[in-house]
């Protein structure tokens, strides 16, 4: 990896953490858990909130794409590896159509043109739902800290 004073231009680091657990109260056997709609039930005289999530077209792979902002960070299936990277939202002005595509973070590419050249962004796709269905992408949450020298 290259350096510049001692400083990597990259580095990732993956920081597992626990994920919460999700506390449901739900009230009858008949409430199933789909889904992200709030609606209250009585039962016994007593009023309890159930939770149930809807998947509807805004949510792929555990994902609600309304919720996306981007660049975001991400884990993503290359070629059944698991890999780490981070999604933008383009624009080809030639077609007049919006595109989304993961650039690999896990390591660094080297940048000469010569011949098996590797690329840093990996997969696109026209919709952002696509993109996390096919490539079994999971949605990550990160922060970027950016060293600049002083003159």
């Amino acid at each position: 990896m290259k350096k510049v004073n001692k400083i990597p231009y990259f580095e990732l680091k993956v920081v597992k953490v626990k994920k919460a657990e999700k506390n449901y109260n739900l009230c009858s056997p008949s409430c199933s858990w789909n889904g992200f709609c709030v609606h209250q039930h009585k039962q016994e005289k007593e009023k309890k909130k159930c939770i149930i999530l809807e998947k509807k077209d805004s949510w792929v792979n555990d994902e609600n794409l309304d919720k996306i902002k981007f660049p975001c960070f991400c884990s993503f299936d290359n070629q059944g590896k698991k890999c780490y990277g981070k999604i933008d939202k383009g624009y080809i002005r030639e077609v007049d159509k919006d595109v989304y595509q993961i650039s690999d973070i896990t390591k660094q590419v080297d940048g000469s043109f010569t011949t098996g050249q590797m690329y840093s962004v990996i997969y696109t796709a026209d919709t952002l739902k696509d993109l996390i269905h096919y490539h079994n992408v999971h949605i990550l949450k990160g922060k970027i800290i950016i060293w600049e020298e002083e003159k």
